[in-house]
């Protein structure tokens, strides 16, 4: 059970939660990073950029759009 409708549930939301991190490389926690080449590297720039991209998008939509047929999904997940 939802605690609110799915139509105010951002799916940016959904997979922050489930989420929290997606730090793809391990510079992205400095806290805990022991990589070397940190502040020589673009590479943490760019899946930065990419990162945030990703959330952009998911912003755009919500649960309920992508829930599609709640009946077929029901069904596939009870076999």
């Amino acid at each position: 059970m939802l605690a609110k409708d799915p139509t105010l549930i951002s799916l940016a939301g959904v997979v922050r939660d489930f989420e929290p991190h997606l730090d793809l490389l391990e510079c992205f926690a400095p806290d805990t990073s022991t990589c070397p080449v940190t502040h020589a590297c673009a590479l943490k720039s760019v899946l930065g950029k990419a990162r945030k991209a990703f959330f952009d998008v998911l912003l755009d939509y919500s649960l309920a759009e992508v829930l599609g047929k709640p009946e077929a999904l029901l069904k596939a997940l009870k076999r």
